[in-house]
């Protein structure tokens, strides 16, 4: 059987969650076997479309050797403040971005009580513009999943960069202000499995 990049759009289809896939599509978009398809499977759906050979490396010894380096590797959110009718950008970045990354996924939680989020309201930082496949999904209310992935070489290793920044609009009656809560990072998948994360927070200014 031919092995298309459609079928890599369609593998991480599955893994942004924009689409369930069949028990027979499961047991061929999952190539690693870990129950699951995520940009891991989709990154060697992609490489298998050109041509090349499909292997994984293991994040979690990329981490250590990181660590191993005398870095903490995290991603991260930053915090937000505004007012109904307002529209904020929240930046989500990595730190450090190790050579050779490829592939990443991971979800970001929010009260969507005073935060509104539309599929397609993000814009690719630094570390992922230049990759083929980026996307993202509105899993549930309050959770939105990103991804990214490139079979082409990432560049040399930073310090930092950002990874998305993704748009809300504050919504809710006005207020005197003073509502917080969390923009959490969670499932962290593909080149940053096993990293650390530092959580943001969203502030209700009173209007």
């Amino acid at each position: 059987m031919t092995v298309t990049t459609n079928d890599a759009l369609l593998a991480f289809a599955f893994a942004m969650g924009q689409r369930t896939p069949s028990p027979d599509e499961l047991c061929a978009g999952d190539i690693d076997d870990n129950g699951i398809i995520d940009t891991s499977d989709a990154l060697c759906i992609f490489n298998m479309a050109l041509g090349r050979s499909c292997s994984f490396t293991s994040a979690r010894d990329d981490l250590a050797a990181l660590t191993a380096a005398g870095e903490n590797p995290a991603l991260s959110a930053g915090s937000l403040t505004g007012a109904p009718g307002e529209i904020l950008c929240l930046e989500i970045w990595l730190s450090p971005v190790p050579a050779g990354l490829n592939h990443l996924q991971f979800d970001v939680l929010f009260d969507e009580t005073h935060l509104r989020y539309e599929p397609g309201a993000y814009e690719a930082g630094a570390v992922t513009e230049d990759w083929p496949i980026v996307g993202d999904s509105l899993l549930a209310p309050g959770r939105i999943r990103f991804g990214a992935l490139s079979p082409f070489d990432s560049g040399p290793a930073r310090s930092a960069g950002i990874v998305v920044s993704l748009q809300f609009e504050v919504v809710g009656p006005n207020s005197d202000g003073g509502h917080t809560s969390a923009l959490r990072l969670q499932e962290l998948k593909g080149g940053i499995c096993g990293w650390s994360v530092n959580s943001g927070e969203f502030i209700l200014r009173g209007r």
